[in-house]
């Protein structure tokens, strides 16, 4: 079983499950009223903001939303200009630059080479799967 240095080198893409981490999306369009729905239906509570190639444009969590409607009150606004990309990594981004970048942030997106957003990591989930790992 390799040491915890060792498995804090890994890309996070050995984390990604890709059916229990697989991002919900929405485009940028998408009103903020049906985002609010998604995410309470969502275990993650946030969504990937992706464009019409697919390509992940921003990340929505609840408590950004929340936000955006406390200072909207328009639930019919569109989603893209809530959405951030300071939560977008690459898969090959190492666990211990994850674990470093979270900062506040309770929910990653993780995209693929070409921008794809291919799953979703809680700080919870980051942890329990190092620890799995380790």
């Amino acid at each position: 079983m390799p040491d915890y240095r060792e498995v804090m080198r890994y890309p996070v893409r050995k984390l990604i499950d890709s059916v229990e981490d697989a991002p919900r999306s929405v485009t940028p369009e998408t009103k903020l009223r049906d985002v609010l729905s998604i995410i309470r239906d969502t275990p993650i509570r946030a969504v990937a903001v992706t464009d019409n190639t697919n390509k992940a444009v921003g990340v929505i969590e609840e408590s950004t939303l929340i936000d955006a409607l406390a200072q909207t009150e328009n639930l019919d606004a569109p989603c893209g200009g809530v959405a951030t990309t300071q939560q977008i990594f690459r898969d090959t981004t190492s666990l211990e630059t994850l674990r470093a970048l979270l900062g506040p942030f309770r929910t990653l997106l993780i995209v693929d080479d070409k921008g794809k957003a291919i799953g979703h990591i809680s700080r919870d989930t980051l942890a329990d799967r190092i620890s799995a790992l380790a």
